[in-house]
């Protein structure tokens, strides 16, 4: 706040839709976000990039959701570490959002940097899925680089990097942090 940086609390923003949502915003056999809680932020991050930015972004609706009870993707990632005889203590209600964009041909794709770690794979699969920027780049743990639309997954080499080219370049950058992380911000 006190250096007008803009930024979304994801922790807060989960905490006050706890008490809304109708679906969990964690599965209990993932270590991440739900594939609905990821599609909640996505919106909510499109949503204060347009108002903030004053560009006319594409906008997505997690809605109709399918509860199913097997758990898939990101949603089984700590269920498939656990290699358990029995996991069906991990499985319950798990959401998945049918996710719809909204855009016309105002809507403006922007090239995006994403700089964090893994939780912002659930935004970048929502995001590639529904063509919502030009061009991505994604520094994980701002150690390797993935990009969209090439898919590739290189190494960054922080002594090379240009930071007018290959950073301020992007017309939106994202750094994502959470708690666990909050000693290593920037990772780098």
């Amino acid at each position: 706040d006190y250096y007008k940086v803009n930024y979304f609390d994801a922790r807060e923003y989960f905490l006050e839709q706890k008490e809304k949502s109708h679906y969990p915003l964690f599965s209990k056999s993932g270590s991440h976000w739900s594939q609905y809680g990821a599609c909640l932020v996505v919106q909510e991050i499109l949503d204060r990039l347009a108002g903030a930015s004053k560009r006319t972004l594409g906008r997505i609706d997690c809605e109709p959701v399918t509860v199913g009870y097997e758990p898939r993707g990101k949603d089984a990632d700590l269920l498939e570490l656990t290699n358990l005889w029995t996991p069906s203590v991990f499985k319950g209600e798990t959401p998945y959002p049918t996710i719809r964009v909204s855009a016309d041909k105002t809507t403006e794709r922007p090239n995006v940097l994403f700089v964090g770690d893994s939780f912002v794979w659930h935004l970048v699969d929502v995001m590639d899925a529904n063509n919502m920027y030009q061009h991505r780049d994604f520094y994980y743990y701002f150690n390797r680089n993935s990009t969209y639309p090439n898919k590739s997954f290189d190494p960054i080499d922080k002594n090379t990097l240009d930071w007018e080219k290959d950073v301020l370049s992007h017309d939106i950058i994202i750094v994502e942090v959470n708690e666990t992380n909050f000693s290593q911000i920037g990772f780098g």
